[in-house]
């Protein structure tokens, strides 16, 4: 990489809540909502849940698969 290459800051996305964060804003809203009307929870807390419910939907998957 260059010296000027390392220089460059890049734009952060707009439609993004901070550029830390892969999440557009409008999706971080709709999860937001939905958590408010189930009255529990926060984001962190449902992120880790999505996980879990994708890995064991993955496992089951390949179970069926390795059969």
């Amino acid at each position: 990489m260059s010296p000027e290459e390392e220089n460059v800051i890049e734009k952060p996305d707009p439609q993004n809540h901070n550029p830390q964060y892969p999440f557009p804003n409008h999706m971080i809203e709709q999860i937001n909502i939905a958590l408010e009307h189930k009255g529990s929870g926060n984001f962190s807390a449902w992120v880790i849940e999505a996980c879990r419910r994708r890995l064991s939907t993955e496992r089951s998957g390949m179970n069926y698969i390795i059969k």
